[in-house]
């Protein structure tokens, strides 16, 4: 913001942004996203974020678009993107609710649940008991199209 008063003008930013936001239709889909496992992924997991006792949507992603789906969606949880990729890393930033992690390339489910369990320990973001939604693509570490939903619960 710029001129006499910024501080006014990043508050009235902020008002009109939460008020925006609290209007917003999510659950508009145009005809292609009905044919796109991707997009059905990512609403699948907003609804089992909703449902649930999920403290966060880990997402597995190399380009971002997984991310980027889930952001779009609106989970009322937080969304814990990993990528080997820094350039994603950097464009995840930009993202809605995305909060992005440098890790490397993981190779297996398990690999991904560490991840995960390490990234909400350093964080402080869930408790055991609940729950996590991973979201990734199949076979693990292979770019494609994401495939793979699974709800883990935090261990103590």
């Amino acid at each position: 913001a710029v001129g006499d008063y910024p501080v006014e003008a990043v508050r009235m930013m902020d008002r009109i942004i939460l008020d925006a936001e609290s209007h917003a239709v999510l659950e508009h889909q145009d005809e292609a996203a009905l044919d796109d496992d991707a997009e059905a992924t990512a609403r699948a997991a907003r609804s089992l974020a909703s449902d649930r006792n999920v403290a966060a949507v880990a997402v597995f992603t190399r380009s971002g678009r997984t991310a980027q789906l889930m952001a779009k969606v609106r989970p009322p949880v937080p969304i814990l993107a990993f990528t080997p990729e820094p350039s994603t890393l950097n464009r995840l930033n930009l993202c809605w609710g995305v909060e992005p992690h440098l890790v490397p390339l993981v190779g297996s489910v398990e690999g991904m649940i560490e991840e995960v369990e390490q990234a909400i320990r350093a964080r402080g973001r869930g408790e055991p008991g609940q729950q996590i939604i991973i979201v990734a693509s199949l076979p693990v570490g292979a770019s494609g199209p994401t495939n793979f939903t699974h709800l883990y619960t935090l261990r103590a």
